[in-house]
């Protein structure tokens, strides 16, 4: 009987390529085990890994005050597996404390540290005095496994260089090789699939090594889709039993809401958490403890100034769902809270994952966690201790092999697998290829450079003649390819090694379907009249209506099939927006004109309803409600300071405030609304509409259909109260930072600026933006205040637009609308802009140009009297 030295995962593909080799049906003389088994089968049971660094982390634990430099790292898992690790490593190379480096301080402590080390039981010691005698290499067969361990590899290459019997698997030379780039990974791997599948290669003819472990899940989801029958040698990832196991651990450790979340999103219990019950939660639920009770926070009789009829409806639901989350899981909650025993716990939770993970697809990862647990039930003394289990349970990883006999082979360049066809090797950029791993952590190669230990170059070198291989994984064509893109668009570089190979690197082919299908939706005249119209009128907000100019799509989702978010209660700018006109109502409905003559103190017991109804619905966020507005109020006094000198400055007298109405004046349309404020002076009249931020009004935007809003409220209020229209004008209650230079050049003259010049521009930065209709002084007596009312030296001078061509626009406007709407218009044509915080993107998927925003009507005439072309205002 012949012992094999082989790689594990490689094992079947060598057996099939010696037995094709052979031509035989049977290998019966052949013993198969991978190298480093081979040379510990005859040493004493080893002490698991994580047992040792436990004992030894124990030892630590309380000397913390002895090494100032490292003591505070002792209750680190990684810490002391690195120490254990290390102390291996010299171990097997009989290397003493002697030979390490004591020159700083740093490196005394490592010294003492490592010398306790050393007094543990490591099997290394035993394997370094085992290595001393002569191996018996009677019937030992290699047939040159990848060893990644510098130790193995030059024992390895010992045996050889000793006349051990070899098997060679790669002796090919493959008859082309060459060098090619995409634009992307995607990209990359579907070029190689649609390659094998025109050329016709028969799947068990490729082999695939991944220069980079990242390409496996984008190999995996295109070759599935393009059904190309493949396999992994080597695949590791996080072991799914652990990940759990560790979640329910924490849950009993830390005690928290937040580790029982986390243990049911990982699947951790037969019981689920939805949505609406971690909403729920997440709004309300502070301690564990609060999970233990029913929860009745929501009443029907919450304010409805901050929470709308959707917003409540939603908020009974989630309690709901988190009282009967509650219910189903009293029992493990309960446990959570009153289990101290860190022996009971090890067993609740070991049976947890049994019963959870029966399916036998995690029978390994079950076996492993319990041999894991078993290992440390005894030394586990304290709840403390538990941390140490879930430090190591974390580290956990297994294999998810799969065969690849008769399909595409698929593996890294650490796992070789005999020598195919055609070898494609992926990812092969500058970052991933050779992809020589250094030493980091505490052990860096600095410090290495310091000891005995074999040389990074010494290591390079043995790296990178093992690497050879790939070279001769295939005996037609070998393909290197990589991308120059990653998917957050940075840059890739040609790998050196294999750059150097090549006089050009060519480009891989992938035929995509270029062609964009864009589907003109339309609805029949019929379906658009029972959607959008009732009796004849079409009924809405301006607001609505100006999103059908922005895109026509998005209207019908939102107001034609009624398709809506779920309407929650947060702490958003319209909310703050909503306390900031209550307080404004108030102060111009109890002051008049003084409005800004209002205290702090007032405009606090104004909104003090609105933000005790936040607190109790936000109540994780009171002190961010609390900052949020005592910077609101901060703000408002910054704006009162403007609008007290606007109002010393004008005849308009604020009259309605939140006025509401309803309007039939535009043919064919219903239109509700609130208009923020109406001012009267003498016949004339004002509208004032505050807006959370900066917002201007352009001749462009306003014939596009997408500023509609503000000369509406005009029209309808002129009408509605007869009387001569004046202005229409945005306020903004930010308050912008105004960059000012430190000095000004007048004539020549360095001048600082003054606390005047200081003012002016504050009074510029915050005036009314909007169009005038009146050249009246009552508007504005020192032209200080609004956009397109000046001082010059004749007096006032005004920028004035036509109100009855703007009436004339607007009845166009809406009429197109109508018309649009009626023939069932709804193509997915969004203006630039539009789609940029849609909620509609994930339905309508446009992948088309925006269209710019150009005049609808009256495209060649301008609006202002005695002007010709469309100026923006500033």
């Amino acid at each position: 009987m012949k012992t094999t030295w082989v790689n594990s995962s490689s094992k079947d593909a060598i057996i099939l390529k010696l037995l094709d080799n052979y031509e035989e049906s049977v290998l019966t003389e052949f013993k198969w085990t991978p190298f480093r088994s081979w040379l510990t089968a005859s040493l004493p049971t080893e002490i698991p890994t994580h047992v040792l660094i436990y004992s030894y982390y124990k030892k630590l634990i309380n000397k913390g005050e002895n090494y100032p430099i490292y003591g505070k790292m002792f209750s680190f898992y990684n810490f002391s597996r690195q120490l254990i690790s290390f102390a291996k490593e010299m171990a097997l190379y009989k290397i003493s404390i002697a030979d390490l480096p004591s020159e700083t301080s740093s490196d005394k402590e490592l010294k003492s540290l490592l010398q306790l080390c050393l007094k543990e039981n490591l099997s290394e010691k035993n394997l370094a005095d085992l290595i001393e005698k002569d191996f018996d290499l009677t019937n030992i067969v290699t047939t040159h496994p990848f060893l990644t361990d510098y130790f193995d590899y030059s024992l390895h290459k010992k045996f050889v260089e000793q006349g051990i019997e070899s098997i060679n698997l790669f002796d090919v030379t493959p008859k082309s090789e060459s060098y090619r780039h995409a634009l992307n990974p995607r990209i990359e791997i579907e070029s190689i699939a649609q390659e094998i599948i025109r050329d016709q290669i028969s799947a068990q003819d490729i082999l695939i090594i991944c220069a980079d472990s990242s390409y496996y899940d984008v190999i995996k989801q295109i070759f599935d889709r393009y059904k190309i029958p493949h396999g992994f040698a080597h695949k590791s990832h996080l072991s799914r039993v652990a990940v759990a196991a560790t979640a329910y651990l924490n849950c009993f450790i830390k005690k928290d809401v937040a580790s029982l979340i986390h243990a049911f999103e990982q699947n951790c219990f037969s019981t689920s958490i939805n949505n609406p019950c971690l909403n729920y939660i997440n709004q309300f639920i502070f301690k564990l403890e609060d999970c233990t009770y029913e929860h009745h926070t929501i009443s029907n009789e919450l304010n409805q100034e901050l929470l709308n009829r959707n917003e409540l409806s939603l908020l009974l639901e989630e309690e709901k769902e988190f009282n009967l989350f509650i219910q189903k899981n009293a029992d493990i909650i309960n446990l959570i809270l009153t289990q101290n025993n860190p022996k009971e716990i090890l067993h609740i939770v070991f049976n947890q994952c049994v019963e959870h993970f029966k399916n036998t697809e995690y029978f390994k990862e079950v076996y492993t966690v319990k041999n894991t647990i078993e290992e440390l039930s005894t030394y586990l003394e304290t709840m403390d201790d538990l941390l140490y289990l879930v430090d190591c349970l974390n580290q956990t990883m297994v294999n998810e092999e799969s065969s690849v006999l008769g399909r595409v082979g698929i593996t890294d360049c650490t796992h070789p697998l005999p020598s195919r066809k055609r070898s494609y090797v992926v990812g092969a950029s500058q970052r991933n290829f050779p992809a020589f791993s250094s030493y980091s952590g505490i052990f860096d190669e600095s410090y290495r450079a310091k000891t005995p230990f074999p040389s990074m170059q010494d290591r390079f070198d043995a790296y990178m003649n093992q690497l050879k291989w790939i070279e001769h994984s295939a005996t037609d064509e070998l393909y290197y390819t990589y991308s120059v893109l990653d998917y957050q668009g940075k840059k890739s570089e040609s790998a050196f090694e294999i750059e150097s190979k090549f006089s050009s690197i060519g480009e891989l082919n992938c035929n995509s379907n270029n062609y964009r299908f864009i589907e003109k939706h339309t609805l029949s005249p019929e379906i658009a009249q029972s959607l959008f119209f009732k009796d004849d009128l079409l009924h809405g907000s301006i607001s609505s209506f100006e999103k059908y100019f922005e895109c026509p799509y998005a209207y019908f989702v939102n107001y034609g099939l009624r398709v809506n978010e779920q309407s929650r209660t947060e702490l958003a700018a319209n909310t703050i927006g909503s306390i900031q006109h209550a307080i404004l109502e108030h102060a111009c409905r109890t002051y008049g004109k003084d409005y800004a003559k209002i205290t702090r103190e007032e405009m606090l017991a104004i909104a003090q309803g609105q933000i005790s109804l936040l607190k109790t619905l936000l109540p994780k966020e009171v002190l961010k409600i609390n900052c949020i507005i005592t910077k609101m109020i901060d703000n408002l006094q910054i704006s009162f300071e403007f609008l007290a000198d606007m109002e010393l400055n004008t005849s308009f007298v604020p009259s309605h405030f939140e006025y509401k109405f309803t309007s039939t004046y535009f043919e064919h349309i219903k239109i509700n609304g609130y208009i923020d404020r109406i001012d009267f002076a003498s016949n004339l009249l004002r509208i004032i509409d505050y807006k959370s931020s900066s917002k201007s009004i352009t001749e462009t935007s306003f014939k596009a259909g997408l500023k509609l809003q503000l000369l509406t409220y005009l029209i309808l209020a002129t009408k509605e109260f007869d009387r001569e229209p004046c202005g229409a004008y945005y306020y903004s209650l930010k308050n912008d930072n105004i960059d000012i230079a430190a000095a000004k050049v007048t004539r020549g003259n360095l001048v600082e600026f003054t606390e005047e010049d200081y003012h002016q521009n504050f009074m510029k930065n915050h005036r009314l933006s909007g169009w005038t209709f009146n050249e009246s002084e009552l508007l504005d007596y020192d032209g200080r205040h609004c956009v397109g009312i000046r001082t010059s030296s004749k007096g006032l001078s005004f920028t004035i637009y036509d109100f009855n061509l703007i009436d004339q626009v607007l009845k166009e406007l809406y009429q197109l609308l109508v018309d649009k709407l009626q023939q069932g218009l709804i193509p997915v044509d969004p203006v630039e802009g539009a789609c940029t915080y849609c909620k509609y993107q994930t339905i309508c998927r446009f992948k088309g140009e925006q269209r710019k925003e150009k005049a609808l009507v009256y495209a060649d005439c301008s609006l202002k009297k005695g002007s010709d072309t469309d100026e923006m205002e500033s």
